[in-house]
């Protein structure tokens, strides 16, 4: 009982077509999620830029160069 050859490859299409609509969604997932992710790094890099220019000034406003106490 050989199958027909015809029929063969109409499976083989048909599973090939359902492995690619399956990649696809994968792939608009990932996209959507990536998306995400750099628009949280973008928020996450304004944050820290945010929070370094605010410690650069330090809690009296005088910059890095803050003076030492006397006793030293």
């Amino acid at each position: 009982m050989t199958e027909d050859p015809l029929i063969a490859l109409q499976t083989q299409v048909a599973f090939q077509e359902h492995q690619l609509q399956q990649f696809g969604e994968q792939l608009s997932a990932q996209q959507q999620q990536l998306y995400h992710l750099e628009q949280l790094c973008r928020q996450l890099a304004s944050r820290l830029s945010q929070v370094v220019g605010a410690g650069a000034m330090g809690p009296q406003g005088m910059g890095d160069e803050q003076e030492k106490p006397p006793h030293y």
